[in-house]
């Protein structure tokens, strides 16, 4: 749960500085926080294509498949995962959930389908593996990987980097061949 929560607060604030710094015990000690990530009114409305746990789902299921991709990336994207990985799925997170809102002609159960797939992994890997290495390439020589990630300043470099055109060629291309097998 406590996992879940750091990963759903910084993709849903858009701060994967915040997953860097870590201190998933603040998320806990402050009830507004905890209230902001499992709001319960939220969580008990009927099912539909926008509900907060299809959210959490979709985040739970890129962060699996980013854990995974660890052992196949090249050694000096590896040597940064554990700060990068933070950017990386904030990226993929808030670039899906936009795309699913205008592009995913399915219903709320199909979306579980389609995260369970080996389409979307295949996505996620895909994408995720160029996203890592922009998250290396980002890092100024000067500056010590850790504090340069804790920053706000990463965040805006990594964005800047990261491209909705490819993000959307990535995914129609895996959607297209879901829906062909689905």
């Amino acid at each position: 749960m406590r996992n879940l929560a750091l990963r759903y607060y910084i993709c849903k604030k858009s701060a994967p500085h915040l997953g860097v710094l870590g201190q998933i015990e603040n998320l806990f000690s402050d009830d507004s926080k905890y209230e902001t990530i499992f709001n319960e009114e939220e969580i008990k409305k009927e099912l539909g294509n926008h509900h907060v746990v299809l959210r959490y789902i979709t985040v739970w299921m890129i962060d699996q498949i980013l854990q995974k991709i660890r052992r196949d990336l090249p050694k000096r994207d590896q040597e940064y995962f554990q700060y990068t990985k933070c950017f990386v799925l904030v990226d993929i997170y808030t670039k899906l959930w936009n795309w699913k809102q205008k592009s995913f002609d399915y219903s709320w159960r199909d979306w579980k389908n389609f995260l369970d797939s080996d389409e979307f992994e295949n996505f996620v890997y895909e994408y995720g593996r160029i996203c890592f290495r922009i998250g290396r390439e980002i890092i100024p020589k000067i500056e010590e990987p850790r504090s340069f990630f804790k920053s706000k300043e990463s965040t805006k470099k990594f964005f800047s980097k990261t491209s909705i055109r490819k993000f959307e060629s990535f995914i129609n291309k895996y959607y297209k061949k879901f829906k062909r097998d689905y």
